[in-house]
């Protein structure tokens, strides 16, 4: 399925999206069958929902990129979710410490 993809369509925007759902997926399957979930604080796991949200809207990024359909909204909302992003790093950097 992966080589009809790259067949018909760009790597440079299909690799990204491969590369998230592959982590994405693992992430999921590690959770709740190799039962990881009870090794992480909520504070973690709340991280590992966030950066899995922030992946996932660089993929409706790069979808937008591809039909060129941004708006102002769209693109302020990209900076907001980035901006969240570097709330919950520091966070989770703080927890470290």
């Amino acid at each position: 399925m992966f080589n009809f993809v790259l067949r018909y369509y760009d790597q440079i925007e299909i690799i990204p999206i491969f590369q998230v759902m592959w982590i994405i997926f693992n992430m999921i399957f590690g959770l709740i069958l190799l039962e990881e979930g009870l090794c992480y604080t909520w504070g973690q796991l709340c991280g590992i929902f966030a950066t899995s949200l922030l992946g996932i809207a660089g993929m409706y990024v790069l979808v937008l990129k591809q039909t060129g359909k941004f708006t102002d909204t769209q693109i302020k909302q990209v900076k907001i979710a980035k901006e969240a992003d570097y709330a919950v790093a520091s966070v989770l950097a703080s927890e470290d410490v």
